[in-house]
């Protein structure tokens, strides 16, 4: 088996990686103890989590609540001191340890947007910013909460790191979002990155199942962002290539919060909020004279045109709007604390999350318990444990023949109004558009043709038509758990050894139930259907490193890491449909008819890499380092994949001759690789299992699927970045840029075979070529500081130019394709024009209009801060250059050929001031008619309004009296407002869910805003 070969090809290399040879020790040096406290200098606040450390001996302690630090048992002699804060200026100082002896150190930081001794979190350990050569995205989580409460993973990334790409999908608080990072990076396999939470590599995939319609859940909602300290983004193979052949789409690397030494610390919150639907729905139209009118559903002739519009979204004095004002409702309790051997941090907290319709939210329950301890001088062990319960709920929508959305702009002459008989007057009564005008054309009575007509015959009765769309049932209930251990071991002050041991394992049961209905509604489903599906996903991380630190000269230092890595990720997944049960016994087991299926999949990955950083002057630093990787998902004739990288970063700010102007100056470059393997079974040759009638008895019998392929590769992103870092006017302004070049070879495509070579299913093989470049620009400056006022500008804007650059034979999906030549997923089809004679001319052949990724996009944000007491903050952000086909207005407009058969939208009814029909009109009925969504694919730039919110910190005389240290209230609003020339409902909707290939907007609930309150205290 191909495992087995990946563990005898690796069993030495990992072995020797883990048992690194070290020197004998030399005579034991007598110790002392470093303490000391970090403040803030223009508050004089504690500075709890700074992160102190003698670089020489690679130990560090981290500051408690109260600032303090202490490191212990330090070798005698004279060493740097330093601390770094994400989001403050790096600190340092020169320090002599006595033995048996104490030395006092305090730091007070000033805040800084550039911080290059800031330490981060790297595939070999943590190394300081300023050793890293790529642009790595840091986000500092409580502040961002500080500023924006956030119920999820997604919305608290979105906006928030030049060149990541959140892309809301939907309205619904359960639904997925799409995330990618420099753009796609594969035409056929998943682009969203890896996400490694405190060391272990966990599963973020997206579970599409039947009934929901399209939209999908996501393994990322079931991660608290109260829970998270920071979060890193590793953005494209230059900056992946140690975290080998799954990384090519980037890496983010998530640190939960952890214990400081000193008394416990207990943390309170709660938030109490509401969510609505504020969009203005588009209606249907039905035009008695057009379409599906008067001649085709009664055979009577119209008296004349009239156009009506109904929406059964919005609510009328007839019918209630299906939506609600949903109410989300969340609280968490913390605590944490210790000694200067062990601390701890523990929490609990719960979410309950409304979404706009009944059938929509979200209820989570998040406990975690992180302990570190310090078994010696030498030895360190850090424990991480999450547990999440996790139940969620989606309408029906999207794509689905008993969306919401589609149901009710599908009956649009079902229409209520009131009207007295035309022939015989009296008293105006509720009838329905179709009714009265049968009634004005044939003089029929009023009352009698409403109960004839009034019910739609298509779908559900207008009257209950909501009502029993919401009762439809999608739910995912997971129970998971995230764990990992960190062991650090120090021999000797130039060795650092570590080992991660990380699981990350859940169970989630899907269910989509049609419950019985003697109406029939939905047809035979109306019967009782059940789909089931239980999935259970194991990963496990096991990861080793060994770093040896040698002074080859007084300037010159070099570090040498080698390591391995290996993960095994493991899906078990049971399904199961009922159909016809018993009214109240929704059972697969209760049903008429049943059927079942089940799928196991299991990839492992066994890498192996070596790093060399030489560092001159703690200013210049040269990194070389290459990967070496087998995976079980290789072909089998596929050896061992190479990638390496080189990167250079250079401190120019430190040199006597740079220019005053600049506090500090960093250039970067980096060239590197990393992969992204082929699907689980692509390489595989599959059978096809099915019965065959021999002696009077079905036996076993296979035929033919799909040949495999033993040469098939991973894809491998290939990427050149530079940029560079500064900060000027002390701190005030700070400035990042970053050039990239990326280039993926080797796309796995599926391509039919010839069927004459006996195999009916696609080969994948590799063939494809994609590219993306960009810049990426970050700008922050204190417009004001003073002691009274703060005032805080940031912005930022990262662009785009994606296209496919090698690709045989073009892949079409509806309107979209991948081509040679062209962008990812470029709309490609027929246009419409008016003729000379003023008549819709349809093009015969197919052309580019446009594409589904943003070529630009940008955020811009505003921080006031009055007396150190309030806060204000807004956020805008926005997305550029792309386009998206509005499928409701084509499906609407076309269903079944347009205005002359059964279109109902209104622009195929738009007429002039002369009352003749419109050249969009003409246009938009002719696309409709010939199968073509050309007019109906817009330019879908868009800025929102992501956030806005005030914080006021109580002062501590207030609080003090009831034994509360500090207190906070938070009023915030999420997504209240959208400035687009999209005509559609939500130029980010997508109908697909989270797919990163087909885009567009159809039966989707748009993005809903939200209004929360937080309230907080520590005591």
């Amino acid at each position: 088996m191909r495992s087995n070969r990946i563990a005898r090809r690796f069993g030495l290399l990992a072995t020797a990686a883990l048992l690194w040879a070290a020197p004998e020790a030399g005579t034991a040096q007598a110790t002392g103890t470093v303490t000391g406290t970090v403040t803030d200098v223009a508050s004089g606040r504690p500075l709890a989590q700074a992160q102190v450390h003698i670089p020489a001996l690679r130990r560090g302690a981290q500051a408690n609540g109260e600032g303090r630090y202490l490191l212990l048992n330090v070798p005698a002699g004279d060493y740097e001191l330093r601390v770094e804060l994400i989001g403050y200026a790096s600190g340092s100082a020169r320090i002599t340890v006595p033995p048996g002896g104490t030395v006092t150190q305090s730091f007070q930081l000033s805040t800084s947007a550039i911080a290059l001794d800031e330490l981060v979190v790297t595939a070999t350990g943590q190394q300081r910013t300023r050793e890293v050569a790529n642009a790595v995205g840091t986000l500092d989580v409580r502040r961002q909460l500080e500023q924006a409460p956030e119920a999820s993973l997604m919305t608290l990334l979105q906006s928030k790191v030049p060149g990541v790409t959140i892309r809301q999908s939907s309205g619904s608080v359960a639904a997925a979002s799409s995330i990618k990072i420099r753009g796609n990076t594969s035409l056929g396999l998943d682009n969203t990155p890896l996400i490694y939470v405190d060391g272990a590599r966990v599963d973020n995939s997206n579970s599409i199942d039947a009934g929901a319609g399209g939209q999908d859940f996501t393994r990322l909602n079931d991660l608290d962002p109260d829970n998270i300290a920071s979060i890193e983004v590793v953005k494209g193979p230059a900056a992946a290539t140690l975290y080998g052949t799954e990384a090519s789409a980037g890496v983010i690397r998530i640190t939960t919060k952890r214990g400081l030494a000193g008394r416990a610390v207990w943390s309170y919150r709660t938030e109490q909020g509401v969510t609505w639907d504020p969009t203005k729905w588009w209606s249907m139209s039905w035009n008695p004279a057009k379409g599906v009118g008067l001649a085709l559903l009664t055979g009577a002739e119209p008296v004349k045109d009239t156009t009506y519009t109904f929406s059964l979204l919005e609510g009328d004095q007839f019918f209630p709007s299906p939506f609600r004002t949903g109410y989300q409702q969340s609280y968490g309790m913390s605590v944490r604390g210790g000694s200067d051997n062990v601390t701890y941090y523990v929490s609990g907290d719960y979410l309950n999350q409304d979404g706009v319709t009944r059938s929509d939210g979200v209820r989570r329950y998040n406990a975690r318990a992180n302990f570190d301890a310090v078994i010696s001088d030498k030895l360190q062990v850090s424990v991480s444990n999450g547990f999440v319960s996790i139940s969620s709920r989606l309408p029906t929508n999207d794509n689905s023949l008993f969306s919401l959305v589609g149901n009710a702009l599908g009956t649009s002459w079902q229409g209520r109004l009131l009207r007295a008989d035309p022939t015989s007057g009296g008293t105006p009564m509720e009838t329905c558009y179709l009714a009265y005008e049968y009634a004005r054309a044939t003089g029929a009575d009023l009352a009698t043709v409403t109960a004839d007509f009034c019910d739609s015959p298509y779908f559900v009765t207008v009257e209950n038509s909501n009502d029993k769309i919401l009762n439809l049932v999608n739910t995912d209930n997971t129970a998971r758990y995230t764990g990992s251990l960190t062991a650090t071991w120090n021999p000797f002050p130039w060795m650092t050894n570590r080992a991660t041991v990380g699981m990350d394992q859940y169970t989630s049961r899907f269910r989509n139930i049609f419950p019985v209905d003697p109406d029939r509604p939905f047809g035979s489903v109306s019967d009782g259907e059940i789909d089931r599906t239980d999935r259970t996903s194991s990963s496990l991380t096991l990861e080793g490193s060994s770093a040896v630190r040698f002074q080859l000269r007084p300037a010159l230092t070099s570090v040498t890491t080698v390591g391995f890595q290996f993960n095994r990720d493991q899906v078990d997944i049971t399904s199961a449909t009922g159909r016809r049960f018993p009214a109240g016994s929704p059972s697969v087991g209760n049903s008429v008819e049943n059927e079942a299926g089940d799928a196991f999949v299991k990839v492992k990955t066994l890498g192996l890499f070596v790093q060399e950083q030489v560092e001159w002057g703690d200013e210049l630093f040269v990194t070389p380092a290459v990967r070496f990787d087998d995976n079980s998902a290789f072909g089998a004739n596929l050896g061992l994949e190479t990638y390496p990288r080189v990167g250079v970063s250079w401190v120019a700010s430190n040199r006597s001759w740079f220019p005053g102007l600049f506090d500090q100056f960093r250039l970067r470059g980096a060239w590197g690789q990393s992969g992204k393997q082929p699907g689980p079974n692509d390489a595989l040759a599959l059978l096809n299992v099915q019965p065959v009638a021999f002696r009077n008895t079905d036996i076993l019998g296979f035929t033919a699927n799909r040949p495999g392929n033993p040469d098939l590769k991973p894809e491998t992103g290939t990427e050149i970045e530079v940029g560079f870092d500064a900060s000027l006017l002390s701190g005030r302004l700070s400035a990042e840029f970053t050039y990239f070049d990326k280039k993926t070879r080797n796309a796995v495509v599926a391509r039919p075979d010839a069927l004459s070579l006996g195999f009916p299913g696609d080969r994948f093989v590799n063939v494809g070529e994609i590219t993306n470049k960009g810049v990426e620009v970050a700008l922050q400056g204190d417009a004001i500081r003073t002691d009274a006022l703060t005032w805080t500008l940031r912005g930022s804007l990262a662009t785009l130019d994606n296209k496919v650059t090698d690709l045989p034979e073009p892949i079409v999906f509806g309107s979209q394709r991948h081509q040679q030549g062209l962008p990812f997923g470029a709309y490609y089809d027929r246009p419409v024009t008016i003729g000379t004679e003023g008549q819709p001319v349809v093009a015969e052949d197919r052309v580019f209009l446009g594409q589904p990724t943003p070529t630009r996009e940008g955020s811009f944000s505003s921080s006031v801060t009055l007396f150190e007491r309030v806060t204000v903050f807004a956020l805008l952000d926005y997305q550029g250059g792309h386009q998206l086909l509005n499928g409701l207005e084509a499906f609407n407009c076309g269903l079944f050929g347009g205005g002359d058969q059964f279109g109902s939208c209104p622009a195929i009814f738009e007429v002039d001031a002369n009352g003749n029909l419109t050249d969009q009109a003409k246009i938009k009925d002719a696309a409709a008619a010939a199968g073509t969504d050309a007019p109906f694919i817009y330019d879908a730039d868009f800025i929102k309004l992501r956030n806005v919110s005030v914080r006021f910190d109580l002062p501590a005389s207030w609080v003090g009296r009831f034994g509360v240290s500090a207190a906070s209230l938070t009023v915030a609003g999420e997504n209240l407002f959208t400035w687009t020339k999209y005509p559609g409902t939500d130029p980010e909707a997508n109908f697909a869910g989270s797919a990163q290939v087909v885009r567009q907007q159809l039966w989707t609930l748009p993005q809903s805003s939200r209004f929360v309150t937080r309230f907080t205290f520590t005591f």
